[in-house]
């Protein structure tokens, strides 16, 4: 992938600013924007934010990488470049490819009322290989075998899990652009205080009362399931809150319908209590003051989150010395992994000093829709 740096960095700094600068700077991200002494005013910046819903769950997931992408302009763009110097034949697709091949070739057999197996192997596979980014001859049929039991797990969950009536799928888009990819259904931005909400939300079931993420991997066990069921149902509640707030009125529950699929395939579903417009708005605009009022040049995973929320302290029992504990923990972790994100070198930033009120307003809403506010257990 290659990016791009945005117009709020060149506003700020006086200048253009090469992306290497922000990704690969020793220090804080802030001593990039030192260079222009200070960041821009908001009458200096657009006057009204233009938010994804991408954005958005991408800024909850990691303050830092959600608002480099939605404030400071930093994106990504196809990279013909990059492509062009890859092996022609791959020795196995990229991970994200291949997540999204199986992910398009089962909402495409859900469409089509088709197995998703036969469609991936039948269509997505040639398309993929004819681009050069799959492999081909034994290594593709390998391939094919464990995609081939990933969707059959999926599929096996799905029909056990939504009735036959809720099975219509449906994407919901608020306003233009922002976000590539088709929609069933266009409605208006949500229209805030200095904002716009843009974007799609995940594939829908259920009249629009279920959200579907899937997973094209093995699950893990104990806590750690429940770690990650929580942070993918964030997708869910990304949805469910725009959906809310963006018309469709007050909802007595909406579900996160997380799926892991493969011969041990999991259902670790997510199911929010009711919510109002009113209150969906208001977490809306709460956040939007969040990204457009200060940076966010600090290290607050989610994971660290819910490392809190799944432990024996949970919401109620959360303090600052746990919560950093947990911050401490997802760093050293992130230290022995591959970089991502448009920020690289994230686990450098400092935690923020008050991570404990910011995690009670940022995810309030969220602890209290999955029974955590009320002492349940994660």
């Amino acid at each position: 992938m290659a990016f791009r740096a945005g117009e709020t960095l060149r506003k700020a700094t006086g200048r253009d600013v090469r992306l290497e600068e922000v990704r690969e700077a020793g220090g804080p991200l802030a001593q990039v924007l030192a260079a222009g002494e200070r960041m821009p005013s908001e009458a200096e910046i657009d006057e009204e934010l233009v938010l994804s819903l991408s954005a958005l769950r991408e800024f909850l997931m990691s303050p830092l990488q959600g608002w480099a992408r939605s404030v400071l302009g930093l994106d990504r763009e196809s990279d013909d470049d990059a492509r062009a110097a890859m092996e022609d034949e791959p020795f196995r697709p990229q991970g994200f490819e291949r997540e999204a091949a199986l992910r398009e070739a089962f909402e495409e057999g859900l469409r089509r009322r088709t197995k998703p197996e036969e469609l991936h192997e039948r269509e997505g596979v040639p398309r993929l290989q004819a681009h050069g980014r799959w492999p081909l001859g034994a290594v593709a049929s390998r391939a094919t075998e464990a995609d081939r039991r990933v969707l059959g797990g999926w599929r096996r969950l799905f029909g056990q899990t939504v009735a036959r009536a809720g099975m219509v799928p449906r994407r919901v888009r608020f306003g233009a652009g922002a976000e590539v990819g088709e929609s069933d259904v266009v409605r208006d931005p949500i229209t805030l205080a200095g904002a716009r909400i843009v974007g799609r939300t995940s594939l829908l079931f259920e009249d629009e009362r279920a959200s579907l993420v899937l997973l094209a991997k093995e699950p893990p066990q104990g806590v750690e399931l429940r770690r990650e069921r929580l942070r993918h149902a964030l997708a869910g509640f990304v949805d469910y809150v725009a959906l809310v707030a963006g018309g469709a009125g007050m909802r007595d529950s909406h579900r996160a319908l997380v799926l892991y699929g493969g011969d041990a395939a999991v259902d670790a579903s997510t199911r929010f209590g009711p919510l109002e417009p009113d209150e969906a708005r208001r977490w809306l605009e709460a956040r939007v003051r969040e990204l457009r009022g200060e940076p966010h040049d600090v290290f607050l995973p989610f994971e660290a989150v819910a490392q809190v929320l799944t432990s024996s302290e949970g919401w109620r029992g959360m303090t600052t010395p746990s919560l950093h504990r947990a911050i401490e923990s997802a760093r050293r972790r992130r230290r022995s992994r591959d970089d991502y994100g448009l920020v690289r070198r994230e686990h450098e930033r400092p935690a923020p000093k008050d991570a404990r009120e910011l995690v009670h307003r940022r995810f309030g809403l969220f602890a209290r829709l999955v029974g955590l506010e009320a002492g349940g257990t994660a």
